[in-house]
Parts: C-alpha cells; structure tokens; sequence
C-alpha cells in the first residue's frame, strides 16, 4: 500500500507530522491490517501525540503476535503510561 510506504519513508526522515498523514490514510483505507495501525501509533508516539498513541496502540494490543513489534508495543505503552504517572 503506497500511503503506509510513504509513511515509512517520512518517518525514517524524521517527518513524523506528514507520515500520520499517511499512515491515517492507510488505516482508514485498509482497517483491519495490524501493521498500518502499529505504524500509525508509532508515527503519533514519535511526533509526541501521546493519547493518540496509546488509542491506537491500546488498540490493536491484542492482535499483534510478532515478537518485535509486541516488544516495541509493549515499550511505548510502558513509556506513555509512565509519562502520565509523572504528570500528575
């Protein structure tokens, strides 16, 4: 799918802002692929859209089965949930 490529692409650029862009457009054309939607929570905890994150990763958190993106799941569920800790 051209918009989750592109979405990598920006991404690995650091143009985390215009790979949401994409990656959105990939989800919302293909909804039920795991890995546009593990992109998309990656892309929003990288462009610092914290809650954004955690609803899509939270999300899809029973569905993904890979060992390496359950591992990199479970890190920024953890990082975001310990942000919200020291917040308060």
């Amino acid at each position: 799918m051209g918009f989750n490529l592109k979405g990598l692409i920006l991404g690995s650029k650091g143009r985390f802002a215009e790979a949401v862009e994409s990656f959105e457009r990939a989800v919302k054309i293909v909804p039920e692929d795991v890995n546009y939607s593990f992109n998309l929570g990656e892309a929003y905890f990288k462009n610092g859209e914290f809650g954004r994150a955690a609803e899509v990763l939270e999300k899809i958190s029973s569905l993904v089965v890979e060992p390496s993106m359950r591992e990199k799941l479970d890190s920024y569920l953890k990082a975001m949930k310990k942000r919200s800790v020291g917040v308060s």
